[in-house]
């Protein structure tokens, strides 16, 4: 049965497809029918477009296809990783096993961006918020001082002729500044369709103080988090790479996951190549991925791998946003304190002169 003509939406809420994975997994433990399970999840879902894309997932099993199959159908939905691991399962009869192993997986990194956005979500609602207030200043509070200002004879300070000009760019000119910042982006997305500088732009990204650390363990803890994954759900080393680097959005790593394709292929060892890429694989995971292969362990060490990066995230996503706190407090108070010393010196100048 073919489905592709079906208007397929591009995403579904984290949370239904990690519903919809745990819960298969568990009906297949307890010894539901495939088809039967698949229907019955459709009429338990919350999103329709997933339901309905569910029910034709139990359609075409009922009919011969293969569950991975038919999950291939739908790219958007379900991503490669996800498909190859059914595949393999498929393969060895243990469905199960590993509808449990992606429910885990997919857990992990779901709440893994969670903790990241709420970390986030404070200091970026209050710059928002000051930005706001700052604009509602500049675009009514200090116009309305403005008449005042230019019926007073002498010359204004310097930080007034500064805080009026300011105002009235604001008032008069604010789609130059939207315009720049919409130019800014679409430019940065124009040349981001080219290879080499996309590379150029996440390798910047990558080696800037602080922040570059930050997106340095994010990926690299998902480079060892779906590999152990695929690994540990039986998929071919080569062939686990290859679908990691699928998942990968920075081209550094993208570049070098598919460097290491064609090593593990010449038969070399994987740890013998990261220890060449230091910058972008710390030593200890070197170490701990050498390890691995000595042992004979390599899935449960990247998934100890995986673990320590996460934990070292969340510190440093902590500790970023406890800096950026204060730092944001700092900054408005300077703002506002320009702004109301600019508004009042005049004031005070004026006052001198109707005393006298």
């Amino acid at each position: 049965m073919d489905l592709r003509f079906l208007k397929l939406p591009s995403r579904i809420p984290a949370g239904q497809l990690i519903y919809f994975t745990r819960q298969l997994a568990v009906m297949l433990r307890a010894g539901i029918p495939l088809v039967r399970a698949l229907h019955t999840l459709s009429s338990q879902l919350t999103n329709r477009a997933f339901a309905g894309i569910v029910a034709s997932l139990a359609v075409q099993v009922e009919q011969g296809d293969k569950l991975s199959d038919a999950l291939a159908r739908y790219p958007s939905i379900f991503p490669v990783y996800y498909v190859n691991m059914v595949k393999v399962a498929e393969a060895s009869g243990s469905l199960d096993e590993i509808f449990l192993r992606l429910a885990s997986f997919l857990e992990n990194q779901h709440r893994t961006k969670k903790k990241i956005i709420s970390a986030l979500a404070y200091p970026v609602f209050v710059l928002l918020v000051a930005l706001v207030i700052l604009l509602i200043i500049m675009g009514f509070v200090v116009p309305s001082f403005m008449k005042m200002f230019r019926e007073y004879g002498e010359a204004l300070p310097l930080p007034t002729r500064l805080l009026l000009g300011a105002s009235q760019f604001v008032r008069e000119s604010w789609w130059i500044g939207a315009l720049f910042i919409v130019g800014v982006f679409g430019l940065i997305s124009f040349l981001r369709r080219f290879p080499r500088v996309r590379y150029k732009m996440d390798e910047f990204i990558l080696l800037l103080p602080g922040i570059g650390g930050l997106f340095k363990r994010f990926y690299v803890g998902r480079i060892a988090q779906t590999l152990s994954t695929l690994l540990a759900s039986g998929v071919p080393i080569v062939e686990a790479i290859s679908v990691t680097r699928g998942t990968i959005e920075n081209e550094v790593y993208r570049a070098l996951l598919q460097r290491l394709i064609f090593i593990v292929e010449e038969g070399d060892e994987i740890s013998s190549y990261l220890r060449t890429q230091v910058r972008f694989f710390p030593p200890l995971v070197v170490e701990m991925i050498s390890l691995g292969e000595e042992t004979g362990k390599l899935a449960p060490m990247l998934s100890q791998v995986a673990e320590i990066f996460e934990e070292e995230m969340e510190l440093m996503v902590s500790s970023l946003t406890s800096l950026l706190e204060p730092f944001l407090i700092v900054f408005m108070g300077v703002v506002v304190g320009f702004i109301v010393i600019a508004m009042f010196l005049p004031l005070f100048s004026l006052t001198q002169i109707m005393s006298r």
